[in-house]
């Protein structure tokens, strides 16, 4: 801790954390191997081509990062822990998407710079009050669960017909925007696992 030599860790002050160039490696090297943030969704508003795919217009898409982390195509040795790829000079080239622990582009979050200096100011309290050894290797296994709602099951009234939402979401266009109480109205009752509760609506199989 040379930043905080000859000074005790309380006097720790804003300068500092940009001084705690290595430490900063690592931490960022920690969130490529375990993001901050497992997923999240964008909304396409326009048709996307995307490597061999194409996206249709209005429809939601989800980015894991943690994949992103390890391809191959942007970081040698995926696998290995290694902070220093996050040195300036190993880090010149490297596509600004490949690494998006808060996410990315205008809805990123607004907090990562606030987090990180947060992160780098509690380790450096621990290390300069601790002494950290490694006494066994123990492998942790994460696993990611996530829950989504399929938009596009139509339900049909007594009537015959379908209602608004499911009509559009027929026709591969984004429903209108409602208010809170028309769409808990129009979900009707849910179960404990989540799944919509059929009231004077079946599904049409």
């Amino acid at each position: 801790m040379e930043v905080l030599k000859g000074r005790p860790v309380d006097e720790l002050e804003y300068d500092d954390l940009k001084q705690l160039k290595y430490l900063e490696c690592t931490i960022k090297e920690a969130l490529r191997f375990h993001s901050a943030v497992p997923l999240y969704g964008r909304y396409l508003e326009k048709e996307l081509d995307c490597g061999i795919y194409r996206l249709p217009a209005h429809t939601e898409v989800f980015i894991l990062p943690q994949i992103i982390h390890n391809l191959p195509e942007f970081w040698d040795n995926p696998d290995v822990f290694d902070p220093e790829r996050f040195t300036p000079e190993r880090s010149v080239g490297r596509h600004p998407f490949a690494f998006v622990p808060f996410s990315a582009g205008a809805r990123n979050c607004i907090g990562q710079a606030f987090a990180l200096n947060v992160q780098k100011t509690l380790v450096a309290n621990l290390l300069y009050h601790f002494h950290f050894d490694v006494t066994q290797v123990i492998k942790v296994n994460i696993f990611y669960f996530f829950y989504f709602s399929l938009k596009k099951i139509i339900f049909f009234s007594s009537s015959g017909h379908p209602p608004a939402s499911s009509r559009h979401a027929a026709q591969g266009r984004h429903p209108p925007r409602r208010t809170r109480a028309a769409a808990q109205r129009e979900r009707g009752h849910r179960d404990h696992d989540g799944i919509a509760q059929p009231r004077d609506h079946t599904v049409n199989s």
